[in-house]
């Protein structure tokens, strides 16, 4: 360096410029590198840390930091190598359906801004599917992370408009999971072939989103009420018991769903069924119940055995489990058996190749039910027949390959091809795949050969001895397959020929049930001086669960105890024979000297078949017999009620008997009779379940209403579910018969009630000979007046009803209207001086944000001289749905749940006062069918929805719903007789239709007066469009899209009424009233004044609040009069003409 330097000064440059020189040049080096040597760092540093949070399983978290760096470039490079490597997709080529989602830029970006969460939020697209185009709102499903974590995710969609696709409205979009991508799909697949299930739909699919193909997808049927309806099955509650990505990746613990009701969610028909009772009994037996036989009976009666059998079996071939404690629980209740049945959900065939076990119970309601010996046997029979039949390897294997083929193109063209598992998630190669589905084949082989080789091994030993004086003969079962033991035979000295010999079966006391006498004892006579026994004892080995997936074989010893034979006797030569009984195979038992067997029987320590050995009893009515509590009876005992017999019920008590036999054993000359207790005090039902045998003769049923039994509501007082039952020579009076799953004969039936059609069938065979209807007038008479009615008592209603005129080029809608009024009102709150009640409150009103909208179905009746109309009574029975599109979409399609009714109400408005500009007083009481409103309760639960108007309207227009006198029938007789009317009896008809659509919203205020679960409300501000229709046509539409007529349309209305109410809230009114009446009655002379004061207040601001809004609509350009007639009176003028012109038409 020195010697540079020095030739350098020699050649004449100067050194210190050069140095200089030399760190400005580095110093602008620095200031262009530095900077971009940071970018590149940070840069790096930004990637590295990128890759580190791709990996996203549950192993990556506990992974060091740089392990992660590692793993995220792994899968990085690896996708991108894949992306590269992949053939072109051909969508004119492709042998899969081809689904697509139109889904906005902005909208698919919510959907993933911060996931999981914001996936759960439904977003406006559109789907075609085999060139149907539907709007739709979706969102991503799935709470692994294999489903929305990675480019192509698993979606939900959900139809709009009220449309369909083969029958659903619902279902998904699951991007496969196993490096195969067919093994989700092969598990429904698979247990359709099965057969006994319900088995959502299922197919694997061409997807593309946006116009871009996206991969292939399982598309999947949602299990909800249109799934049960394709299926022919009851609307019934559907059990989810699932979990969340919180649960998965978030450390919020998991809920077992077994020992926690909360775990489940319900999907339920109707909102008024979201308890979770049913679960939470079947959650009670497992865990309570710890006798093996008791459970039987129990799990019998709550459960459809062979659907979960098959379920049990379907598991355990494919070695999945995947439905276990914590999630993929999804059971429905069938409200007719009052059983619940699994629906196949997410079994993911093979994914854990053959390293499963067998009796397979990856969840405590699994793990109970093959505990029973009997039932897990059943579950292995039925495997044994589907490996040798449907589920065969080679059947298999051909719908593995014919899948594949299919798929083929599509799988090779998706590069991000999954495989998820336990140990990670990663993408998967078109060779990987194509091994992974010969692997599957090969698998499928293997575990089907490996369950039939265990379960024909049959082990069994027996032991010939004596103890004490008597003789034993004892087997032990310690194979995993049972064995059906047939013939026991020994030779022995001194018996003459012709000498019986008994052998008793130890252990039979376990049943619980009355065992049948022939059957405690295998009889056999001595021939040739050998003894012979033909016994076809069926007899189990047992399970000890140790791990879930592969419980202990335990054997089981079974004794039986020689009766009759000598001492001496030394029985010798001894042949025992028996079959596999699951397979069938036979075989000889060899003798075991050394077999230990207990001098004492331990109670359950075998297994007896109660179907078997069970005896039967009888219940036998006779005489005279009163009830005051249910008599229920089980499939173990005979119902007989005797020839003259009368049964009287109690109120609400009920009869029901469950399989078995029931003989009603009447003459012509001695009926049986049954009927209520108490006169006008209606009792419960009289229900048979899955009765094998039934025959009714002479028999009068008197009335009868429902009940709720045990975990089943039965609505009528006869019904009838899953039985066969032949009725004769009888008659079923003043109710209905309710007929599901079953076969009825009626052989000279009389029925008479207030019905024009007193049967309600569904799904049954009814055959009919010389049965005769006979319908009872439907009538409003003075009985009304003699005994209680129900409902909730007639208040004042106090309301302003102006009429709106909207010009026809105004171009408002009602909704716009509604929200106009919403700014108007707040407005005028802005002012305190326009406002009096909260002088006397303390406190200011406030309005509901937005206006809600309801629609009202009423139907109007009346009598043929129009006394209704004459009286000024608005008597009607109303419906209640969500909003208008719901009411259009009911009448069209009435048995789809979603659009049902939320609320029936029978009312009646009376004794109306019009005191001037649109104000006026009416008394209006109601009769609701729900159970916060008399006379229901928890204990006597109301009818469900849909509220059928064959069986409701009758009710109505007899006053009288199942023997229940109804307060707003009274009401009307008591307003209308004698004033308008010397007549004792009331005929009322349907009159005419008006279907209301309504936005409602509530001024509020907080005052000492208020009440009710809404104490807040003082004002009803409604705005209301009625359409007029005729009720006869009306009514009859409904009646043919019930039945299923096609091609029917309903006629316009003849005319729509637009009005607005202001209506001084009971909530606050009704307390008003009554504290001013008791301050007057006790002579409190200030505190009556102050009330007095404060109802003024309220009233005068009602007015107000009616002023606002008429000002509102006269800078709106809308024309608003006060209205002096009820809606009722509107409509009837609308269609038959003001009420000179209906006098005319009388005379």
């Amino acid at each position: 360096m020195t010697t540079k330097i020095e030739s350098l000064k020699q050649a004449g440059f100067n050194i210190k410029e050069l140095k200089f020189a030399r760190r400005k040049r580095l110093k602008r080096q620095a200031r262009i590198w530095i900077p971009l040597a940071v970018i590149f760092i940070a840069l790096a540093a930004m990637f590295i840390d990128y890759l580190a949070r791709i990996p996203r399983e549950r192993h990556a978290k506990d992974a060091s930091y740089f392990t992660r760096v590692k793993l995220g470039a792994e899968k990085t490079f690896r996708a991108i190598y894949l992306t590269l490597m992949a053939y072109p997709e051909d969508p004119k080529h492709t042998r899969l359906p081809i689904v697509e989602l139109y889904i906005k830029g902005k909208r698919l970006d919510k959907l993933t801004e911060h996931l999981p969460e914001s996936g759960d939020i439904y977003q406006k697209a559109l789907f075609r599917i085999k060139n149907k185009d539907f709007k739709v709102r979706a969102r991503l499903r799935g709470d692994s992370m294999n489903h929305w974590a990675f480019p192509q995710k698993s979606w939900r969609i959900l139809l709009r408009k009220g449309k369909y696709y083969r029958g659903q409205q619902y279902f998904n979009l699951v991007v496969p999971r196993v490096d195969n991508q067919m093994s989700n799909w092969l598990g429904y697949a698979m247990a359709r072939e099965l057969g006994g299930l319900l088995v959502p739909d299922a197919e694997i699919v061409h997807f593309r989103l946006n116009r871009r193909f996206d991969g292939i997808r399982l598309m999947l049927e949602q299990p909800n009420q249109d799934f049960l309806r394709r299926r022919n099955l009851p609307y019934g509650k559907i059990f989810v018991g699932d979990i969340d990505s919180n649960q998965i990746y978030g450390g919020v613990k998991r809920r077992h769903l077994y020992q926690d009701v909360n775990a489940w969610q319900v999907r339920a028909p109707t909102e008024y069924q979201l308890d979770r009772t049913e679960i939470q009994e079947l959650i009670r037996v497992l865990r309570y119940e710890k006798n093996p036989y008791r459970l039987y009976y129990r799990l019998g009666r709550i459960l459809d055995i062979d659907s979960f059998l098959r379920y049990a079996a379907l598991l355990e071939i494919v070695g999945s489990v995947h439905v276990d404690d914590t999630h993929n629980g999804k059971l429905y209740f069938n409200p007719v058996s009052g059983r619940f049945t699994p629906i196949v959900w997410d079994t993911v065939a093979y994914f854990w190749k053959d390293t499963k076990g067998f009796d397979i119970a990856a969840n405590q309601l699994f793990k109970t039910l093959l505990g029973i010996p009997e039932l897990r046997e059943k579950k292995d029979k039925i495997i044994w027949q589907a490996l040798n039949g449907p589920l065969a390897s080679e059947n298999i294997r051909r719908m593995i390959i014919a899948k594949a083929n299919d798929m083929r193109s599509d799988v090779y063209a998706f590069a991000l091809k999954l495989h998820a598992n336990d140990r990670g998630i990663r993408h998967i190669s078109n060779p990987e795949w194509e091994e992974a589905v010969k692997s599957l084949a090969a698998v499928v082989e293997k575990r089907n050969n490996r369950i039939l080789d265990r379960l024909r091994k049959t082990k069994a030993s027996y032991r010939f001895f004596k103890s004490g004086n008597k003789y034993y003969f004892a087997v032990k079962v310690s194979s995993p397959a049972g064995i059906i033991l047939n013939h026991l035979s020994f030779k022995a000295k001194g018996l003459k020929q012709g000498t019986t010999i008994k052998l008793k079966r130890r252990g039979l006391g376990d049943i619980l049930v009355k065992t049948d006498p022939e059957r405690r004892f295998i009889k056999a006579e001595v021939a040739d001086g050998r003894v012979r026994f033909k016994i076809n004892d069926h007899l189990f080995s047992k399970r000890r669960y140790k791990r879930d997936y592969d419980p202990e074989v335990v054997p089981a010893v079974y004794v039986y105890e020689i009766e009759e034979l000598p001492d001496d006797a030394k029985p010798g030569r001894v042949i025992v024979k028996g079959v596999n009984a699951v397979t069938g195979g036979s075989f000889k038992l060899k003798a075991d000297p050394k077999l230990s067997i207990s001098a004492v029987h331990k109670k359950n320590s075998v297994w007896w078949q109660p179907e078997r050995f069970a005896g039967r009893e009888q219940k036998i009515l006779e005489g005279g017999v009163d009830l005051k509590k249910d008599l229920i009876i089980n499939e173990y005992t005979d119902l007989v009620i005797k020839a003259g017999t009368t049964v009287r019920l109690a109120p609400h008590v009920s009869i029901f008997k469950r399989g078995g036999s029931l003989r009603i054993q009447g003459t012509a000359e001695r009926p049986v009779v049954i009927k209520a207790l108490k006169p006008r005090k209606n009792w419960g039902t009289f229900a048979v379940q899955d009765l094998k045998d039934g025959s009714v003769s002479h028999l009068i049923l008197d009335g009868g209403s429902d009940d709720r039994i045990g975990l089943m509501r039965f609505d009528g007082g006869l019904v009838i579910n899953g039985s066969n039952l032949k009725i004769s020579d009888s008659q079923i009076r003043n109710t209905r018969v309710v007929v599901n799953d079953s076969v009825l004969s009626l052989n000279n039936v009389v029925l008479k009630s207030i019905f024009d059609n007193p049967l309600g069938v569904r799904n049954s065979d009814i055959r009919k000979e010389r049965v005769r209807n006979i319908t009872l007038p439907r009538i409003h008479s003075s009985k009304l007046l003699e005994a209680k009615a129900y409902g909730t008592a007639a208040r004042k209603e106090r309301e302003f009803k102006w009429s709106i005129r909207v010009p026809q080029n105004s171009g408002l809608s009602l909704k716009e209207i509604a929200r106009t009024i919403n700014s108007a009102l707040l407005k005028s709150l802005d002012n305190s001086a326009n406002w009096q009640a909260p002088v006397h409150t303390g406190n200011k009103y406030y309005l509901d944000k937005k206006a809600k909208e309801f629609v009202f179905r009423d139907i109007y009746f009346d009598t043929a001289d129009q006394l209704s109309y004459r009286g000024d009574v608005s008597y009607r029975l109303r419906n209640r749905y969500k909003d208008y599109s719901s009411y259009k979409r009911h009448i069209k399609n009435p048995d789809l749940p979603q659009y049902w009714p939320y609320r029936l109400e029978y009312q009646a408005k009376v004794n109306r006062k019009d005191l001037g500009n649109g104000f006026s007083e009416v008394e209006e009481s109601r009769f609701e069918f729900r159970k916060e409103s008399k006379p229901f309760s928890d204990r006597y639960l109301p009818p469900l929805p849909p509220w059928d108007l064959d069986e409701f309207l009758p009710y109505f227009e007899a006053g009288n719903f199942r023997g229940l006198n109804i307060l707003p029938a009274r009401s009307v007789v008591q307003y209308l007789v004698p004033a308008f009317t010397e007549s004792a009896e009331l005929k009322f008809r349907p009159s005419l239709v008006l279907v209301t659509e309504r936005f409602r919203q509530h001024f509020n205020i907080k005052s000492e007066w208020g009440s009710g679960p809404n104490p807040e409300q003082a004002y009803i501000i409604s705005l209301d469009h009625s359409r007029v229709y005729p009720a006869e046509s009306y009514l009859s539409y409904l009646r043919a899209r019930k039945t299923g007529v096609k091609g029917v349309k309903l006629a316009p209305p003849v005319g729509s009424l637009v009005e607005i109410e202001v209506e001084f809230e009971r909530n606050v009114s009704d307390v008003l009233d009554q504290r001013i009446i008791a301050a007057k009655n006790t002579g409190e002379t200030e505190e009556f004044n102050r009330l007095v004061s404060a109802r003024k207040a309220f009233l005068a601001d009602q007015r107000k609040i009616m002023e606002v809004i008429r000002d509102y609509a006269a800078v709106e350009g809308l024309k608003v009069v006060p209205a002096d007639k009820s809606k009722y009176r509107q409509a009837y003028e609308l269609l038959y003409g003001n009420r000179q012109e209906v006098n005319k038409i009388n005379q």
